[in-house]
């Protein structure tokens, strides 16, 4: 029997004995999401209890067309990560660091020590289904034949979309600082990605998943909390359908009039946004999309003037800012206490909202791929708190959390080439204000900045972490005009205009603000 007879036979006569099959074939693939994500045995062993359990109580209401395991596996992971939460803040130090470490014991000779511990997470990132499409492919190792009858598409078909998902786990996995070509990804996950559970576990997971029942509080704890937090993905997944449904319907002028009416939230002292700044920033919008840059100008002074004299507050919303030809606006004011800015992507708002320095670069900061071309408006001109009090806003308006982490990531170490070149100018007042910094396409150009700040700078402009290990201290100015805007036309600018080499180095620890979705 395929596993939806077996399935069928257990929820509908309640035959144990379909059931435990299905445990048997799928039992040491669960076993190893959980323990990838628990590293104790014991815990692995609780939480695939949980699994089964669930799958027991959802036996009759799966489609028939499911693939067990594709499904298994995502349930699995849920499970687990919804145990790891459970745990306390010194447990999840404690697997950061294990996953460091395990990072740093393999990072040149182990690609599956290298990716294990973002796996899980990797494999999530992707639709149903490449999702199910990479499960059969590694994990139950059938052939393109298998798969396409498995996924209802020709054998062609389900090779294109393993090799898609599989160049998208890669990405995915260089992004966080593991660098793995797609064949050494597809040969990890075909010798690692299961491993046996131990053999008394059979009986154990059967005997409670078919009597619906658990051994422990904890586990019933975990079963009720995975159940929740499935419930509200497959709600996620129907809101999002809806919203699709109606913009094709032509309803997309009723969205926008909603967001357009939208108010800013509550300041800080809990009442509503006064709507004079939602007019103040209209008009500048219109001003921005007409490029006419005297009532541009206008526009800024009287937002800048606006939140000065207001109250302290603190507010944010999707921004309605938009430039002539479409695209996203994006304006930054200066006042003297807090922020204010208009059509800024997340990365930005995280940045404020967390506390990084100005100058670090973006692809230091991780969103969500849904969200990374959201843009907002924000401002904050509370005393203190302004920095918390948009923090819960982002979690509890958008479903968005940040945390910092350390990733080992490749590295340029910047390093004094040739100190004489002429592009390299110490700043004729270090003790003096007015510094500033200026770059794209190409172009580069600082005032009284450190060597700190143009690493951070090229690090932006590159895309890749840059070290200073210059020596070289104080304020500096420069002018920098490459040939073009790639790498290596930058690298080259660098090296012949400033007198610095920009040379490849060892995995360096990296810190990273990661951002997540929590519903």
């Amino acid at each position: 029997m395929d596993d939806m007879q077996l399935l069928r036979e257990y929820a509908t006569g309640g035959s144990e004995q379909a059931f435990t099959t299905l445990v048997a074939r799928y039992l040491s693939m669960v076993h190893s999401v959980a323990l990838r994500h628990v590293r104790d045995p014991h815990q692995a062993e609780e939480i695939t209890q949980a699994v089964f359990v669930i799958l027991a109580r959802k036996a009759g209401a799966l489609p028939e067309r499911t693939i067990l395991s594709g499904w298994l596996f995502h349930t699995a992971r849920l499970t687990a990560a919804n145990f790891v939460r459970s745990e306390t803040r010194r447990a999840r130090r404690e697997q950061e660091a294990y996953m460091q470490s395990r990072m740093r014991e393999n990072q040149t000779n182990d690609p599956w020590g290298q990716m294990a511990p973002l796996l899980d997470e990797a494999i999530a990132s992707l639709n149903e289904n490449d999702r199910n499409a990479i499960v059969l492919r590694f994990v139950e190792g059938r052939d393109f034949c298998e798969l396409g009858s498995a996924l209802g598409a020709s054998e062609d078909g389900v090779r294109m979309r393993v090799n898609r998902a599989l160049e998208k786990l890669r990405v995915f996995l260089a992004r966080r600082g593991v660098a793995l070509s797609v064949v050494a990804i597809a040969g990890a996950l075909s010798a690692n990605a299961v491993q046996a559970a131990p053999p008394a576990l059979l009986g154990s997971v059967a005997a409670a998943a078919a009597q619906g029942t658990s051994t422990t509080t904890s586990t019933a704890t975990l079963i009720k909390g995975t159940l929740k937090l499935m419930a509200w993905t497959k709600l996620k997944i129907a809101a999002v359908t809806v919203v699709g449904v109606l913009l094709a319907a032509g309803t997309a002028t009723v969205t926008v009039k909603a967001m357009r009416n939208s108010h800013w939230t509550a300041n800080g002292a809990g009442t509503k946004f006064d709507p004079a700044l939602d007019k103040l920033l209209d008009h500048y919008s219109q001003a921005f999309q007409s490029r006419d840059r005297s009532a541009r100008q206008t526009a800024s002074q009287a937002i800048v003037q606006f939140v000065t004299k207001h109250p302290p507050m603190m507010a944010i919303r999707p921004t309605r800012l938009q430039s002539s030809h479409g695209g996203g606006g994006s304006t930054v004011w200066g006042i003297q206490k807090g922020a204010i800015a208009a059509g800024v992507m997340l990365p930005q708002v995280l940045r404020y909202a967390y506390g990084l320095d100005p100058d670090v670069p973006r692809y230091r900061i991780i969103v969500p791929p849904e969200l990374a071309t959201a843009r907002y408006d924000y401002v904050d001109t509370m005393a203190q708190g302004g920095k918390e009090a948009l923090q819960r806003e982002l979690k509890e308006r958008f479903g968005v959390v940040g945390r910092r982490e350390m990733r080992l990531v490749d590295a340029l170490a910047l390093t004094v080439k040739n100190p004489d070149a002429p592009g390299l100018k110490r700043h004729a007042d270090a003790d003096a204000g007015g510094f500033g910094s200026s770059f794209g396409g190409g172009r580069f150009e600082f005032n009284n900045r450190t060597m700190t700040d143009l690493a951070n700078n090229l690090s932006e402009m590159l895309g890749e972490a840059v070290i200073d290990q210059t020596g070289l201290s104080g304020g500096f100015d420069c002018k920098l005009l490459a040939a073009g805007n790639s790498p290596e036309d930058i690298k080259q600018a660098v090296l012949d205009q400033l007198g610095l080499e920009l040379a490849p180095m060892d995995k360096q620890p990296v810190e990273f603000l990661v951002a997540e979705k929590v519903r």
